[in-house]
């Protein structure tokens, strides 16, 4: 009996720390890995918000992380992103013991950045502390009072353990969890009725069967480690799919020596269904102010073009009202034209035109127009061994004259703007949204009011703007083209001080190639035939008529086997065609592309020249790849559409060239464009 009182003492001892133990850390870490996926689920609501910008969304992803812990126990929280570099840190000074659970974030499917929590467990350190020291209390008084203990107690105790098993048991059976439990083998040694139903399986029959012939989802993501989320997708028994959840935990027998490996699975389909049901719906909510925003512009700038040219209508032949009225119309359409630009930009349509370019010059030369006629004042810093970058120099230039644009705009009276720009290589693994490697750093820093804090996040969303009047499309294009470009923009103020606008640009090692040959001088007369393809009749009676007045013959197709084919009776009847313009894209018939394929199956030598409205196109950015000798984009201005042809066939201005003018009033060509739109010329290769 006094061998039986020491071994209970023992036990006594032994139990109650662990048991405290486990119930402590146990709970702790549960509560810690339920607050950390619910804390990623908050990030990846606003990485699902803002896939581009959430890197940058610094305040609204501490005001996550800062969230009280629950249980008012320390904990600290870090967003690493998938490199391993943080990104947002919430430390209130823990220190002690701690436990950690790490969780990744997703977008897609993919995984984007890790989540990793601590939390203190020093309370729990002491509860588990006390709990030994009351184990070595009641076990000395056990060894003590053993002796007049009956064994039925001792019998009834046992029962009693035995009854608490149990309902451990049937409580773990009752969770909404699917928990399967096998052994080193991976063969399946517990599975509670939840599982069963998930799998469709009875769960009794299944113990001792190999895992993979009962459970074997397709794998969809794995953020890997012990304890970790793992994502898969399972056909369950009425043949639908479902998205699984699954954590799972190894664990040894210490008597044994035996291990396995738990698995807790949830199914989150519900749960994966309403999360993008509420991105559909605030996706169409964006939608709606984006089309809201186009709508209301445009509008205004058809109301402009509509009201002038109705009313030139009404003055008599000869009345000088009417060239005023066509010119205001056709300022209209260029603010039409470039409000169409500015949203292709921003739709990431098109390719960036690049070529070699110093920065200083394009930088000074595009905030020098913003600051024209101001009152602001600018300085520049540039060093002189400023490294080139390959860019598309107009694209570029829109990006600093919106910048430097707002911050005269901002300033209110005198002011000061400073430019400066460096050399910079960017290391691996930086917090920049850039691949590392050489970039020329442009800050554009202005004296202005700030950007208040609240709207900091909401800068570069399209059709937001604080200015009347504003399109509040310029930062958000502006953004779309360093992307494209392979940098990126960013921003930082002080209230009441000043904003600094950081634009990172790639370098080169590439030197200048030489100035870019000057405009051909127009006006111009032509001679021989062209033709024309483009689906809209008023597009091709509007070309033919600039071609004609300037000595071209001309001839017409709505489509590209219309092209094809007139192209080849041209030539049966010797009559060949000096160049063709021709529309990319014909909605339900061949398109410029496939009809310069036709073409030049025909003629090799043909001069083609494509146009569109329509910059994404690789044909665009890339003509000589596809067979086409020169670009147009729509809109176009006859300036361009004239320029690019003299161009494209060799042509020189003659002596006495006709002073005849498409513009109204007799003014020349010179005077300015007459608006189809003016074009954005890729330059040739």
């Amino acid at each position: 009996m006094q061998w039986a009182g020491l071994a209970a003492a023992s036990l006594v001892l032994l139990v109650l720390p662990l048991s405290q133990a486990l119930v402590s850390f146990g709970g702790a870490r549960r509560t810690l890995e339920a607050e950390a996926s619910l804390l990623a689920r908050s990030v990846e609501r606003i990485v699902v918000a803002r896939p581009a910008l959430w890197e940058y969304e610094s305040l609204r992803l501490q005001e996550v992380l800062s969230e009280a812990p629950v249980g008012g126990a320390l904990e600290t929280r870090v967003l690493r992103g998938i490199s391993g570099t943080v990104l947002v840190e919430w430390d209130p000074g823990m220190t002690g013991p701690s436990i950690r659970s790490t969780v990744p974030v997703h977008d897609s499917g993919q995984v984007v950045a890790y989540l990793e929590c601590r939390r203190s467990v020093s309370r729990e350190a002491g509860f588990v502390l006390l709990a030994g020291m009351l184990g070595l209390v009641l076990g000395a008084l056990l060894l003590l009072l053993f002796r007049f203990i009956p064994v039925r107690i001792l019998e009834q105790v046992l029962s009693d353990f035995e009854d608490e098993r149990a309902l451990s048991l049937a409580a773990f059976r009752a969770i909404q969890d699917a928990v399967i439990a096998v052994d080193q083998d991976q063969r399946i040694a517990f599975m509670n009725p939840m599982a069963g139903r998930m799998l469709g399986r009875e769960s009794s029959r299944c113990i001792g069967l190999p895992l993979e012939e009962v459970y074997r989802p397709r794998v969809h993501g794995v953020s890997g480690g012990t304890g970790q989320a793992h994502y898969g997708i399972l056909t369950d028994p009425q043949g639908r799919e479902r998205i699984l959840e699954e954590r799972r935990s190894a664990f040894t027998d210490p008597h044994r020596g035996a291990g396995g490996t738990v698995f807790v699975i949830r199914d989150i389909t519900e749960k994966i269904r309403t999360e993008s049901d509420l991105l559909r719906v605030k996706q169409v909510e964006s939608l709606g102010v984006l089309a809201g925003g186009i709508a209301h512009d445009f509008n205004n700038y058809l109301s402009g073009i509509l009201g002038n040219l109705t009313l030139a209508l009404e003055y008599p032949v000869g009345d000088h009202r009417i060239a005023t009225r066509i010119r205001q119309a056709v300022q209209a359409t260029e603010r039409a034209k470039d409000l169409s630009l500015r949203l292709l930009v921003f739709a990431k349509g098109g390719e960036p035109v690049r070529r070699v370019t110093a920065l200083q010059d394009l930088v000074r030369e595009a905030s020098e127009l913003a600051l024209r006629g101001r009152s602001v004042g600018c300085t520049y810093d540039f060093p002189g061994d400023l490294w080139n970058a390959e860019v598309d120099p107009g694209l570029l230039s829109q990006v600093v004259h919106n910048i430097t644009l707002n911050a005269v705009q901002a300033i209110d009276g005198d002011g000061r703007i400073d430019i400066t720009a460096q050399n910079v290589v960017v290391p691996e693994g930086n917090a920049l949204p850039v691949s590392p490697g050489p970039f020329v750093v442009i800050r554009i820093r202005d004296s202005g009011p700030g950007i208040p804090a609240e709207l900091m996040d909401r800068i570069f969303e399209p059709y937001f703007t604080t200015k009347p009047g504003g399109h509040g499309l310029g930062l958000a294009s502006s953004y779309n083209i360093m992307r494209s470009h392979g940098g990126c923009i960013g921003v930082e103020s002080v209230p009441g001080e000043w904003t600094e606008f950081t634009l990172h640009v790639p370098a080169t090692e590439s030197p200048l190639t030489g100035s870019q040959p000057a405009a051909p001088p127009l006006p111009f007369r032509g001679a021989g035939r062209i033709l024309v393809m483009d689906d809209d009749p008023i597009i091709l009676d509007t070309t033919r008529e600039i071609l004609e007045h300037f000595g071209f013959e001309v001839e017409t197709a709505l489509d590209g086997r219309s092209a094809v084919s007139a192209w080849e009776t041209s030539l049966k009847e010797g009559k060949p065609f000096r160049a063709a313009i021709m529309d990319l894209t014909i909605p339900g018939g061949m398109g410029g592309k496939e009809a310069a394929r036709g073409i030049l199956a025909l003629d090799p030598g043909a001069l083609l020249m494509v146009t569109s409205g329509y910059n994404a196109d690789p044909v665009m950015s890339r003509p000589r790849e596809f067979g086409f000798s020169a670009v147009v984009s729509k809109p176009y201005a006859a300036l361009d559409l004239l320029r690019e042809l003299q161009g494209l066939l060799g042509e020189e201005q003659s002596p006495g060239a006709s002073d005849k003018s498409l513009h109204p009033a007799g003014r020349t060509m010179d005077d300015g464009p007459v608006s189809l739109g003016p074009a954005r010329r890729p330059g040739r290769h």
